[in-house]
């Protein structure tokens, strides 16, 4: 499959920031070797980077004359869902990563890279004190 290739070389080249995980493994039209390096370089080279613009939430993929469905994903804190005249998601490329494609691996990965961003996030805030600036603790009065 040179196609799958040259495209997965394209994409890591020119497009990795726009473009999204949104297809299986079986449905993606890359072999599944070039699919997982995709995806591997999606998590480590603009999830990872830019970890807090990013949040796992249930989306409406469809909500039109197929009805509603809803898909967990991973979007960008900049993603805009808009559906088509149909009503089916018009997918923000690149903001938007469904985890029906990636393997429950790489999803929990993804996972475990949101929650120690977020712990890193507590971690950094400083404590805040239970007295007015100025004031003392001493209790002299």
């Amino acid at each position: 499959m040179t196609n799958s290739k040259e495209l997965k070389e394209q994409i890591l080249k020119e497009r990795l920031s726009n473009w999204s995980v949104i297809f299986s493994e079986e449905q993606s039209g890359f072999t599944v070797e070039d699919y997982r390096e995709l995806k591997q370089a999606v998590i480590e080279n603009v999830i990872k980077p830019n970890i807090g613009d990013w949040q796992i939430k249930e989306i409406s993929i469809s909500q039109g004359i197929y009805g509603q469905q809803d898909e967990l994903a991973l979007v960008h804190k900049s993603a805009q869902l808009k559906y088509d005249r149909v009503g089916l998601l018009d997918v923000d490329m690149g903001k938007i990563h469904y985890k029906c494609g990636f393997t429950s691996q790489e999803w929990t990965k993804i996972e475990q890279v949101l929650s120690q961003s977020r712990q890193q996030v507590q971690v950094e805030q400083p404590p805040k004190s239970n007295f007015p600036l100025g004031g003392s603790s001493s209790g002299k009065h």
